[in-house]
């Protein structure tokens, strides 16, 4: 509640770059809630990149990170390996189904590399993410893949 309302002032421009938040006590007073959960706001708050926290002098709001709405490509090549284009053009057809071409297969998966980045990212934030192999029955698979 508290850090949807603070997103809110930060995205509508209410609250500026560089502003300091109100303080912990005061937002804990304000929604009605425990200090305790006022300051888990502010920390998702930082977790996200919208503030940041100074020792003994407050929150302050970061500024958000603009992406730019075009861009140049000129002068940029792209290489598609001829198996990749036509899988693009196979999956364009409507009389073709992919039957899950963009899936990797269990075997071809950096399981190891996967799982250490959602351990990161679990550690890092409060949604609790994880990777399982795709779906469905694996000598199925093999035998759709001709192997």
């Amino acid at each position: 509640m508290i850090s949807n309302w603070l997103s809110g002032q930060i995205q509508n421009g209410t609250l500026r770059n560089g502003e300091k938040l109100p303080s912990i006590r005061s937002l804990a007073h304000q929604f009605n809630v425990s200090i305790a959960t006022a300051q888990r706001a502010i920390n998702h708050l930082e977790r996200l990149g919208m503030m940041r926290s100074v020792r003994r002098s407050g929150c302050f709001v970061v500024a958000p990170q603009t992406c730019p709405t075009e861009y140049d490509f000129t002068g940029v090549s792209v290489r598609v390996n001829n198996l990749v284009a036509s899988m693009l053009a196979d999956a364009a057809r409507p009389d073709m189904q992919t039957l899950g071409s963009a899936v990797l297969g269990h075997n071809l998966a950096p399981n190891g590399l996967l799982k250490r980045c959602v351990s990161a990212i679990a550690r890092t934030t409060e949604a609790i993410a994880s990777f399982s192999p795709p779906p469905g029955d694996l000598d199925l698979r093999k035998q759709i893949a001709g192997k």
